[in-house]
């Protein structure tokens, strides 16, 4: 499956900052636009992380709405 274009996770990145909050900013956006995760889980979890929560400590409908949301754009909706 190939990764979502630089245009594709800037956008999810916009969409989960006025979506549910999760905005990021400099070395952190850059990093998960210029060199992301492939996996989805592992990019939602990236994403809560560089913005300072532990994705395991999120309530479970918190971290469902990203992951759906990072899922949706790595094109592997369940």
């Amino acid at each position: 499956m190939p990764m979502p274009t630089t245009a594709e996770l800037e956008t999810l990145l916009e969409r989960l900052c006025v979506k549910l909050g999760f905005c990021l900013a400099g070395e952190q956006y850059d990093r998960l636009v210029d060199d992301p995760p492939n996996d989805p889980i592992a990019y939602a979890e990236a994403v809560m992380a560089a913005d300072g929560c532990d994705p395991h400590a999120l309530s479970s409908d918190v971290y469902a709405q990203v992951v759906a949301e990072v899922k949706r754009v790595f094109g592997k909706v369940e």
